[in-house]
């Protein structure tokens, strides 16, 4: 477990945001444009408290927002550039990290470890589900 936690601590410190801020990003990164109403809803927050971090991330060149062209009375949300460099550089870290983890496991070990990984994945979506 201290291994774990080793390597959480590790992947926590690799870009320049919060864990409430990457959780937007990566919404944003893979459901792509959406409102702040959906955005809040996903996270689970209010409309208030994500407006408000929205706005930081706006400052910081990370999220921008657009007028709905279907619905002038929506505001759309979607990543910058400097968003997605950045998601992509953080990606690219991620991995390096996830490959030390690997380093030096036999074939099996590794097996193992993915197959136990996908199943707490399983047992998490279906709590998320719940």
């Amino acid at each position: 477990m201290r291994y774990f936690h080793n390597v959480a601590g590790e992947i926590s410190r690799i870009g320049d945001f919060s864990l409430a801020q990457y959780r937007i990003l990566m919404i944003l990164y893979h459901r792509g444009t959406l409102t702040i109403g959906d955005l809040k809803q996903m996270l689970g927050n209010a409309q208030s408290s994500v407006s408000e971090m929205i706005a930081r991330m706006e400052e910081q060149g990370l999220v921008k927002r657009d007028k709905n062209p279907k619905d002038r009375r929506q505001t759309l949300l979607s990543l910058t550039k400097k968003a997605r460099h950045k998601i992509e550089i953080r990606k690219e870290k991620m991995n390096d990290v996830y490959y030390k983890f690997l380093e030096g496991k036999s074939e099996e070990e590794q097996a193992d470890l993915v197959e136990t990984l996908r199943h707490l994945q399983q047992l998490l979506e279906k709590r998320t589900a719940d």
